[in-house]
C-alpha cells in the first residue's frame, strides 16, 4: 500500500470517528430531563417603586422556609435583578427585564427524586403569593403549563 492511500484511509477513519462522537453527544443530550422545566410559573406585575419591599418580602419567604437566598443585580439602581431561592428539593428563580422593572417571571423547579408532592408545591406557591400580596398594587397570574410529549423511537 502506498503512503498516500494509507494517509487517505487514516484521514477518513479520523473524520468518521469524529462524526460518531459528535452524533453520540447529540443523542445523549436529547434525552428529556423533567427537572429542566418549571413545574409552576407565576407572572408578577407591580409598581417599580415597590421593588425594595418586594425583595424584602421574598427574603422573608426564603427565611421562613429555610431557603438559600441569593440576589443578582444587573444595574446600579437595583431595578434590574434576579433572585434565586433554593433547597435540596427545589429552587425558585425570579427575574425581570431591564425595560420592564415591575414585571417579573417566577419559576418553580423540582430537584427531588422522587418529585415533591403537588400539595407541597401548592402550599409553597400559596404562601409565596401571600408574602407578595402584602405589597400594594401587585398582580399575580399563573402561567398555564406547557405539555411536552415525547414518543419512543419504537412507536409510531
Amino acid at each position: 500500500m502506498s503512503s498516500k492511500s494509507t494517509k487517505s484511509i487514516l484521514i477518513v477513519c479520523l473524520l468518521f470517528s469524529l462524526l460518531l462522537s459528535i452524533f453520540g453527544c447529540l443523542t445523549a443530550s436529547s434525552e428529556p430531563n423533567p427537572n429542566r422545566l418549571p413545574i409552576r410559573v407565576l407572572e408578577i406585575t407591580m409598581d417599580a417603586i415597590h421593588l425594595k419591599d418586594f425583595r424584602a418580602q421574598l427574603r422573608k419567604f426564603a427565611d421562613k422556609h429555610s431557603l438559600t437566598f441569593t440576589e443578582a443585580f444587573y444595574n446600579g439602581d437595583h431595578t434590574y435583578f434576579a433572585v434565586f431561592m433554593e433547597t435540596d428539593d427545589f429552587h425558585i428563580v425570579l427575574g425581570n427585564d431591564q425595560d420592564s422593572p415591575g414585571e417579573f417571571s417566577l419559576a418553580f423547579f423540582n430537584e427531588a427524586t422522587p418529585s415533591i408532592p403537588q400539595q407541597t408545591v401548592d402550599e409553597l406557591t400559596n404562601d409565596l403569593k401571600r408574602f407578595i400580596m402584602e405589597i400594594p398594587n401587585v398582580a399575580i397570574a399563573e402561567r398555564e403549563k406547557a405539555l411536552i410529549i415525547t414518543i419512543d423511537e419504537n412507536r409510531d
